[in-house]
């Protein structure tokens, strides 16, 4: 679907996907902020007005759901390397910071195998749970199986490198950054960093292919 709004200081427009009969669209954040009005033309053209239900300007939970969609489209994404033996996830979940008042973060694990809707009402109420314990670590969490992802929304950025443990551990690393506007187009930087044990050139450009193919759909 096509997406206009208009707020006191700006417009904007751009795409989004119908995801269930009741009519909730997913779209990216910057496409909504700050909206006052909001209309949907369709395919076949018929036009609509719309409301936010929820926004999330940090994590953009619409990225990390596609993310995480196209990471597990590629099984090498989903191996990892458990006391010298390849194993293979049949999905995996995100690991991803959340961002805290004071300007330090922690860590949340979201489930993402649902709807898009479902998706976003879990994550939300794992966020608020996740925020009363700070820190980094959760000895009860098992992480093998996870994607790691991060979000610098306030810079846009041509190279990201992530600490990695030693050993180095098999967990894909996603980060993407701040959205850019150039002529008609809106850009987005999109890093991930993978063990070459397991991954690799080949499947990350699968993952980048994916991921464009799932946001060209919107």
């Amino acid at each position: 679907v096509s997406i206009s709004c208009s707020s006191n200081t700006r417009s904007s427009s751009g795409t989004g996907v119908v995801i269930d009969s009741n009519g909730y669209i997913v779209t990216n954040c910057h496409v909504v902020k700050d909206a006052h009005s909001i209309q949907i033309r369709l395919n076949d053209d018929r036009n609509f007005s719309a409301s936010i239900v929820g926004t999330d300007p940090v994590s953009d939970l619409a990225v990390l759901y596609v993310a995480v969609k196209a990471a597990n489209a590629v099984p090498q994404l989903r191996q990892r390397i458990v006391d010298g033996k390849i194993v293979e996830f049949d999905y995996c979940n995100i690991g991803y910071t959340v961002a805290l008042p004071d300007n330090t973060f922690c860590n949340c694990y979201t489930e993402s195998r649902m709807t898009i809707e479902e998706f976003f009402v879990d994550a939300k109420a794992r966020q608020e749970e996740a925020k009363k314990h700070p820190g980094f670590v959760n000895p009860d969490e098992d992480e093998t199986g996870l994607f790691f992802c991060s979000c610098i929304p306030w810079l846009a950025f041509t190279q990201c490198i992530q600490p990695a443990p030693i050993p180095a551990d098999t967990n894909p690393r996603i980060v993407f950054g701040k959205y850019i506007k150039e002529g008609d187009k809106t850009q987005m930087p999109l890093h991930i960093q993978c063990n070459h044990a397991l991954v690799d050139g080949w499947h990350i450009g699968e993952f980048f292919r994916i991921f464009q193919e799932i946001n060209d759909s919107l």
